[in-house]
């Protein structure tokens, strides 16, 4: 026998006691009945038996709704979404649901009676504390969001919804713990995104600077180019009068004319090379000699005074392949690459840049390479990212802009290990022929 049947039986004979106590006072006798009033009585009886029996069935089928219930709300209690808990005024956990014994990784059990604070990280205790006193002080709703470490060290980004409530003399916080792990990915990708977006907004707005700058030196360009032809022409005519007049003198006088002559005509080229490159018209595509590109892109960065200790190989073969492009476009990717190169040997004893040019199966290929530091292993999968450099102040753009270029001329642009300890960036490309069906 259970001790709820125990229970129960020991109530039955409380009631028996009960109802005989309650009949003795009536005194009456059977035997003093006459036989109709016993056939009454007994029928009575019988209607109340009958009627204890239909509110004892209705009895035991209300406590079966009872029972179901609350096994039903045990279940909804149990494996709800969310995790369930109810905590003392110290912040204890009293009770617990399945749901959140499983969000924590820890057996229900083992997790009543110890504190809730225990599974957050430090910043979200404080957190946790601020949250409870607000509780205690007002009956009212309260929110807050809570890093916890789950069992197995895992993290867990929660909001924890709470309400105070009194229960036999003693304050309760009955709260509710959701996951919102997958919102706080969302925030923070959100947060990157806007970010991105205000490093976009600068690199437009220094573009536009870019942009203005090029019309400034178009302009400067063409004022300067008429001095430097002026000056090259006096050389040579100073130069020529000398030569022709009777008296003697020094020979240093004809070297010193010719150099200056020299270095007029190179500024003239420098400065021709330069309105070149910043025109607009960058789309036009016609059959252009590589090798051309590569001597022009290399004489634009030998001008910059910066670069004037790099040694420059280049291993052009002859003739020099051609290839259908923009030159503008494709000087404008070489010039970003062997800009990037000199950066990278500027701690070199001896920078040294190798261009590779080769021609093979209809594909031309072009390598630049350096021998700097080289790239870590960790960056090179991003180096062609946007908004991405290994540089501390580049906007990482350069490589992300010339791989784009690149591709729009049905070519790839690549990283590859240098040979000695720098880096090769490897251009390859169709040849003229094979890319439009021309004779070079």
């Amino acid at each position: 026998m259970t001790p709820d049947d125990q229970s129960t039986e020991q109530h039955a004979q409380y009631l028996r006691e009960l109802a005989k106590r309650r009949v003795q006072p009536l005194g009456t006798n059977v035997s003093d009945m006459s036989l109709e009033e016993v056939g009454r009585r007994v029928y009575e009886l019988q209607i109340h038996q009958e009627e204890l029996d239909i509110q004892n069935e209705e009895l035991r089928r209300v406590q079966l709704d009872v029972q179901t219930s609350r096994d039903r709300y045990a279940d909804l209690y149990d494996f709800a979404p969310v995790g369930y808990l109810t905590l003392d005024d110290l912040g204890n956990i009293a009770e617990a649901n399945v749901t959140l014994a499983a969000m924590l990784g820890v057996d229900r059990s083992r997790l009543v009676g110890t504190r809730l604070a225990l599974y957050c990280d430090t910043a979200s205790r404080t957190t946790l504390h601020a949250h409870l006193e607000k509780n205690l002080a007002s009956e009212t709703h309260h929110s807050c969001e809570l890093l916890f470490y789950t069992q197995r060290g895992n993290e867990l980004y929660a909001r924890l919804d709470s309400e105070s409530t009194e229960a036999s003399g003693a304050v309760q916080i009955r709260a509710a713990l959701t996951d919102v792990g997958e919102q706080h990915k969302a925030k923070l990708a959100l947060d990157e995104s806007e970010k991105k977006l205000r490093e976009m907004e600068a690199h437009l707005a220094h573009v536009s600077r870019l942009s203005t700058m090029g019309e400034m030196l178009a302009g400067i360009a063409h004022e300067i180019n008429q001095p430097l032809y002026a000056i090259a022409n006096y050389a040579q005519a100073t130069s020529n009068l000398v030569r022709n007049a009777d008296t003697h003198h020094d020979p240093l006088i004809d070297t010193w004319q010719g150099k200056i002559k020299q270095q007029a005509e190179r500024c003239g080229e420098i400065v021709r090379g330069l309105q070149k490159f910043v025109k607009k018209k960058d789309g036009d595509r016609h059959t252009r000699d590589l090798n051309q590109i590569v001597r022009d892109s290399i004489q634009l960065i030998k001008a910059d005074t910066r670069y004037q200790s790099v040694s420059f190989e280049c291993r052009p073969p002859d003739p020099g392949p051609q290839v259908y492009a923009s030159d503008i476009q494709l000087q404008q990717v070489l010039v970003n690459l062997l800009r990037n190169a000199c950066e990278a040997t500027s701690e070199a004893s001896t920078p040294r840049i190798v261009l590779d040019l080769t021609f093979e199966s209809g594909r031309v290929r072009l390598s630049v390479e350096d021998n700097g530091p080289g790239v870590e292993l960790s960056q090179r999968p991003h180096l062609f990212e946007a908004f991405y450099s290994t540089k501390p102040d580049g906007m990482g753009m350069g490589l992300a802009i010339s791989r784009s270029i690149v591709e729009a001329h049905d070519g790839t642009l690549s990283f590859a290990p240098g040979t000695f300890s720098g880096a090769k960036f490897v251009i390859e490309l169709p040849a003229a022929v094979a890319a439009k069906g021309q004779e070079p």
